[in-house]
C-alpha cells in the first residue's frame, strides 16, 4: 500500500508518467508525509517530500521520499526533457527546512528546492534557492525557445520572505535568470539576489 495512517499525509500535484518510448504509462503525484507506517518508506524526520508513480490502473509502481530531519515538501511536478526534446524524467519543486540533505546547504529558515528524477525515480540532480529568509517554490512550468516548440528549461515561481520570486533554469538545472516581485514592481536580480 502507498497509504499512511499514523500521521498527516498530503498530495499536492499530479502529472502523466511516461515510459522510455514516450508513451503514457501512468501518473506521478508529489506531496509530503509524516506517517511512519508506509511500506517501503522510512520517514527521515518531520514531513518528508514524497513522489509516487502509479500505473494506468492506479497500482503502485514505485515511491520515493526526499528530505532530512527537518520539514520538507513537494508542491508541484512536471515532466523533464533532455537536449533532444525527449521526456527523460520528472522535475519537482517545493520547500526544505532540513540542514542535513547531502549536497544542499540552506541559507535561512527554509529554502526553495528543485529535484530532478529519472523515469525510474532515481535522483539526477538537486538545486536549492538559497535565501537568508523564509523561501519556497510553489509551481513549475516548461520554458520554450522563441518558436515555442522546443523546451529549453524550466520556470519556477515561489516566495522569498515578502517577495514573489521567478527563477528560470536551463535543462541542466543552472540558473538563467531570476526576478523578484515586490509590492507592485518586478525587479531583475543577479545571482546573489541584488536588485538592479
Amino acid at each position: 500500500t502507498f497509504k499512511g495512517s499514523s500521521y498527516y499525509d498530503v498530495l499536492n500535484s499530479i502529472t502523466n508518467s511516461y515510459d522510455s518510448e514516450g508513451n503514457i504509462d501512468g501518473y506521478l503525484a508529489v506531496g509530503s508525509f509524516q506517517s511512519t507506517d508506509i511500506a517501503g518508506l522510512t520517514n527521515l524526520g518531520g514531513d518528508d517530500s514524497r513522489i509516487i508513480k502509479v500505473d494506468l490502473e492506479g497500482n503502485l509502481v514505485w515511491q520515493k521520499n526526499y528530505g532530512g530531519s527537518g520539514s520538507d515538501y513537494f508542491s508541484s511536478v512536471i515532466n523533464s526533457y533532455d537536449s533532444n526534446n525527449k521526456i527523460d524524467g520528472y522535475i519537482t519543486v517545493g520547500q526544505t527546512r532540513s540542514t542535513d540533505i547531502s549536497g544542499i546547504v540552506i541559507a535561512g529558515s527554509a529554502d526553495g528546492i528543485m529535484v530532478k528524477y529519472d523515469l525510474d525515480g532515481k535522483v539526477v540532480w538537486q538545486k536549492n534557492y538559497a535565501s537568508n529568509n523564509l523561501a519556497g517554490y510553489k509551481d513549475i512550468i516548461l520554458a520554450y525557445d522563441n518558436d515555442g516548440k522546443v523546451a529549453n528549461g524550466y520556470v519556477v515561481v515561489g516566495y522569498d520572505n515578502l517577495k514573489g520570486i521567478v527563477v528560470k533554469y536551463d535543462l541542466a538545472g543552472n540558473v538563467v535568470l531570476t526576478g523578484d516581485y515586490l509590492h507592485d514592481k518586478m525587479y531583475n536580480t543577479d545571482y546573489q539576489g541584488i536588485c538592479y
